[in-house]
C-alpha cells in the first residue's frame, strides 16, 4: 500500500524526474516492441523539452498530477486530456509509477485522484491506449472496472507505430480504488 503520498500538481522542480521516470517507462513498453532501427535518438532530450512546455502549461482541460513518496521523490504520474468532441470524456495519454513502486497503490492512488479531479470539473468517462504487450497495466485497468475494445496500430513516436488496446472505463462515479492513505494537495 502506498502510504505517505502526496499528489499535487507538478511544480517546475519536477520536471527532472518526470523526464527520467517517462522516458525510463517509454523504454520499457515500447522499445522492446521495436525494431533497432525504429528506436528514437534522444528520446530523455525530447521527454525533458515536453515536460519544460508543459509543467504550469498544460492545454485546457488537461489534467497533471505527480505522486511524491514520503522522501519528497517521484512515485508516479497521470495525465489526460479532454476530448475535443465530447468535453465529459477524458483521454488517459500518461500513467506512469517507479518501478521500485508497483503494485504498492501508487497506480491507484493516482487514479482516484484523477476521477475525483475529473469529476469535480464535469467529467463523467476516460478511455486510453495500452501497448497489447504491457500485461501489467492491462491487468491493473481491469481492475478499475476498464474493460478493453479493438486493438490497432497507433503512431508513438514518429513515424513508429505499435499495437494498443483502447481501454474503455466505466463512469468515473463507479471506478474500484482501494483506499491508499495519499494526500491530497
Amino acid at each position: 500500500m502506498a502510504m505517505g503520498l502526496i499528489i499535487r500538481a507538478p511544480i517546475p522542480s519536477d520536471i527532472d524526474a518526470l523526464a527520467a521516470l517517462h522516458s525510463a517507462a517509454w523504454r520499457e513498453i515500447y522499445v522492446p516492441d521495436l525494431k533497432v532501427d525504429e528506436q528514437p535518438a534522444g528520446l530523455e532530450a525530447e521527454l525533458r523539452l515536453l515536460w519544460q512546455r508543459s509543467v504550469g502549461r498544460l492545454p485546457p482541460g488537461a489534467v497533471l498530477r505527480v505522486a511524491m513518496d514520503e522522501h519528497r521523490r517521484l512515485a508516479g504520474f497521470v495525465a489526460t486530456l479532454q476530448d475535443p468532441r465530447d468535453r465529459a470524456i477524458d483521454h488517459l495519454v500518461a500513467l506512469h509509477t517507479a518501478p521500485t513502486l508497483r503494485g504498492r497503490g501508487v497506480g491507484s492512488a493516482l487514479m482516484a485522484r484523477l476521477a475525483r479531479d475529473l469529476a469535480a470539473g464535469g467529467r463523467e468517462r476516460m478511455w486510453c491506449y495500452v501497448t497489447r504487450s504491457n500485461e501489467g497495466a492491462r491487468a491493473f485497468f481491469r481492475r478499475l472496472g476498464g474493460f478493453e475494445g479493438t486493438s490497432e496500430r497507433i503512431p508513438v513516436a514518429g513515424n513508429v507505430t505499435c499495437e494498443e488496446i483502447r481501454v474503455f472505463f466505466p463512469p468515473l462515479s463507479v471506478l474500484r480504488f482501494r483506499d491508499t492513505g495519499a494526500s491530497r494537495r
